[in-house]
């Protein structure tokens, strides 16, 4: 009797902390919200999808940071980059056309009034 009520004890005990145990590994993904049980102690997305969409917003981020801490160090090649104004990647047939978008791009980047 006293050796059954020892196992039924240790057994209880045994259930309490594998329930605590498994109550430890449940997070929630930082990415998505969901509930899922960890496999290690330091994870903190559910999937390989969530982590990479957040290190993509993170990377994105950084950048957006960056950015805005230097611009005014940027020259203009850096800070605006090939292709940057309203200049289509093709020319125009009509060469009246073209000199009309030429000529307004030169306004816009105030090279000419």
């Amino acid at each position: 009797m006293f050796r059954e009520k020892i196992i039924n004890e240790f057994a209880e005990d045994n259930r309490r902390d594998s329930a605590n145990e498994i109550i430890d590994k449940i997070a929630k993904c930082h990415w998505c919200g969901s509930r899922f049980v960890k496999s290690h102690s330091s994870e903190v997305y559910c999937s390989s999808f969530c982590r990479e969409s957040a290190r993509e917003e993170q990377s994105r981020d950084k950048a957006i940071r960056w950015y805005h801490r230097n611009k005014e160090f940027l020259s203009d090649d850096a800070r605006y980059g090939l292709g940057s104004g309203w200049l289509g990647g093709h020319r125009h047939f009509d060469f009246d056309d073209e000199l009309r978008v030429v000529e307004n791009e030169l306004v816009r980047l105030k090279i000419r009034k």
